[in-house]
């Protein structure tokens, strides 16, 4: 009997592991929220028609205001200062298709578009989509589609990474000067 009841009780145990309380896709409209550490948390959220708000937050006072179209091309970026958007560094990027009109990130694949920034100069950015693979926050994991974005002409470069089943993306890294600068994130939360 005691055998029986023992592995029931660890039957229990690795269903409660397995139905962890994971953030969905439905869970944007509150926001999903990934942690770096006590002070750095980014927030991301439904804006509507295909937008994504992200919040990076550094202990609630400084950071970065971002609109992504289907959850992963850049659209506007403007710093935060003292917990408030700041007007005045807004960064818009403008393509020629509505932001729901965009191509969701596939394995393998990737998309190259032309862009107006401020001074209404034509830009280009490629992004590449890399192979599926599964990346874990603690007892969730996901399907995670690494992606290369290189701006042009500057040559900026970006890591992101992109979450089918969430319909998002965050920025994994960025080369400066030719090395790479990468941001770990160590939890995922759905907002209350």
């Amino acid at each position: 009997m005691k055998t029986v009841l023992l592995g029931s009780c660890l039957g229990l145990l690795s269903a409660g592991a397995v139905w962890a309380d994971c953030p969905v896709a439905a869970d944007l409209d509150k926001g999903i929220r990934f942690t770096v550490n006590a002070q750095e948390s980014e927030t991301i959220r439904n804006y509507g028609d295909g937008v994504l708000l992200s919040l990076y937050e550094v202990e609630g006072a400084t950071g970065s205001h971002v609109l992504l179209g289907q959850g992963i091309y850049l659209l506007q970026l403007m710093d935060i200062e003292d917990g408030k958007p700041l007007a005045s560094t807004r960064s818009t990027y403008a393509y020629a298709m509505r932001p729901s009109e965009m191509p969701v990130p596939t394995p393998n694949g990737g998309w190259n578009a032309q862009y107006m920034s401020e001074g209404f100069e034509a830009q280009s950015v490629e992004y590449v989509f890399g192979a599926l693979t599964k990346q874990s926050f603690g007892e969730c994991s996901y399907d995670m589609i690494p992606v290369d974005a290189v701006y042009q002409p500057a040559g900026d470069h970006e890591i992101l990474h992109y979450f089918p089943e969430l319909g998002l993306s965050y920025l994994a890294g960025y080369y400066d000067n030719g090395k790479l600068e990468r941001y770990s994130y160590v939890g995922i939360s759905a907002v209350e």
